[in-house]
Parts: structure tokens; sequence; C-alpha cells
């Protein structure tokens, strides 16, 4: 989140980039992190079965990387037809100081997890995959639920009913911990200490029913 101090404007406005909008086919998620670490933020975008990496260049233009777009691998317990990759999540899931990605794929109970170098490409981790246990999974949210100093995963699937939370070992594997108890067709997870007590807590959107939000309180 930026919050630049700044003299206030009574309207904003936005007009395109330079090389905006950029080509890519299928685009469903997005996140920002400075990936190759020179201060400039850089844009990660799932699409399909690939993702792309764009470097910024501080002056609102994006550069591909040569290794971009990248093929994200499909579990072996689960290898849908078309997994298509879907929401994403930036952390540094090994503790290396370098920003990495989970990757969602929509249909194929599985988050890809892939470790940063620190210049702008990524590595699967030796685990490789969270197993989701789900589908289709709507959103994904990185946070240390449980204190240890190592991100973990929240994870909403929207039609299965499972929505699972990944515990993180700090070196790119997680194990299933929980199931977060929501209910109809959940679609988007926030994370927050809602009551104040230390703990990170989740909010849940479900879409199924009248609509509601769902308040998780880590007990």
């Amino acid at each position: 989140m930026y919050l630049q101090v700044g003299a206030p404007e009574a309207t904003v406005s936005f007009a395109n980039a330079t090389n905006s909008p950029l080509p890519i086919p299928e685009a469903l998620g997005i996140v920002t992190g400075d990936f190759n670490e020179d201060g400039k933020p850089d844009l990660a975008v799932s699409a399909n079965e690939k993702l792309y990496v764009l470097l910024g260049n501080g002056d609102g233009t994006f550069t591909t990387t040569p290794a971009s777009p990248m093929h994200v691998p499909s579990p072996p317990y689960d290898n849908f037809g078309s997994p298509y990759t879907g929401p994403l999540a930036v952390g540094d899931f090994n503790n290396s100081g370098h920003l990495g990605l989970a990757v969602g794929e929509f249909q194929n109970e599985a988050a890809v997890i892939l470790l940063g170098n620190g210049n702008g490409t990524f590595s699967p981790s030796s685990a490789v995959f969270a197993n989701a246990q789900g589908e289709p999974m709507f959103d994904i949210a990185a946070a240390d639920f449980n204190r240890d100093g190592n991100l973990d995963l929240a994870i909403v699937n929207n039609i299965s009913g499972q929505s699972p939370v990944e515990l993180g070992f700090g070196d790119g594997a997680f194990t299933m911990s929980a199931a977060l108890n929501t209910l109809l067709l959940p679609t988007a997870v926030a994370v927050g200490d809602f009551n104040g007590d230390g703990k990170l807590d989740l909010a849940v959107a479900n879409l199924g029913g009248t609509g509601t939000v769902s308040i998780l309180l880590q007990q």
C-alpha cells in the first residue's frame, strides 16, 4: 500500500502509460512487488497456464523479462485439462530475502510455489505445490498466522466447500493446518487482526445466498 505524503488534490485522473495496455492474453490475476530489487515496482500476471513477469522502468512503462512468460506446472495428483492460473500472493516463502510468488491454479487444487531469485526470475520450490484441497480457487493470501516467522497461506475455494489454511515451513513447503468455516461460494479473503489480540484473523466474502462476509477470528 502506497501512502504518499504531499499536497492534497481535489480530484484525481488517470491516463494510459506509453506502452499501455500491455499485451497479455487471458490475464486473470495481478500483483506488484520489487522482484528484481531495483527499488521500482514490478508486475506479475497470471494468464491461462502461464506467468508473466514485467519489470518496472520507473516511468510507468514495463519490460517483459527474457524468461517470461513461464509455464506454470500442474500437480501430479490433479492435472485438469485447463488448469488456468488465477489468484496470486507475494511473499518471501523461504526466508531468502527475495520476494516469491504463490500462484493459485483455478481448477487443480494447488498453489504453485515459486521462489524469487532477486533478479526478476523465479524457481519452483523443492515442494513445488501447496495442496489446496478444493476448487475452483478464487483467492489466496500470505501471512504468518502461527507466528513462527514463516509465511503461511489462506486459500478460498468457491464451490467445493473446502477452503484450507496452509502453514509454511520456511523453505517453500506447506502443510494443511485448518479448514476455514465459510458460507456458500466464498470468493475473496483479507487478513487483519480484527479483535486486537495479536493474532491474524480473516475476512471472507461469500457470494452465495444473500451475500455475506465471514469474520473468522483465530483462536
